[in-house]
């Protein structure tokens, strides 16, 4: 069958390696529009998510399939250890997290509460 690629090039030292998961997803998700055009009147909201190391991507956050708590789910994307401060503004929540090459974390979040514990990928409690 008949298949097509689409490439990207881009030019530089190794520290072009660094955060290149997230790049390529971002290169690659398909853009949608919301349609919402709010009147720019009010109060900003604070962000919901931030993480100050771009090799550790989000690949999930949600509310918990039971409880009253959500779920972050990050992995490190450049194969070597990496800490990274994840703030949660909304929730009260800022830690600093240490990971290995290529490890996928879950955590959860107690909204209210500032706190977040790792746990595992089924969700239950470590």
């Amino acid at each position: 069958g008949e298949r097509t690629f689409k490439w990207h090039f881009a030019a530089g030292g190794p520290e072009i390696l660094k955060g290149l998961s997230a790049k390529a997803q971002m290169l690659n998700e398909k853009p949608y529009a919301v349609p919402y055009n709010p009147s720019g009147e009010g109060e900003k909201p604070d962000r919901l998510l931030l993480i100050d190391n771009p090799a550790v991507v989000v690949s999930a956050f949600k509310k918990a399939e039971a409880g009253d708590r959500y779920i972050l789910r990050v992995y490190e994307s450049d194969g070597a250890p990496q800490t990274a401060r994840i703030r949660l503004p909304k929730f009260g929540v800022d830690e600093t997290i240490a990971l290995k090459g290529y490890e996928i974390a879950t955590f959860a979040v107690w909204p209210g509460e500032g706190r977040m514990e790792k746990t595992d990928l089924l969700e239950l409690d470590v």
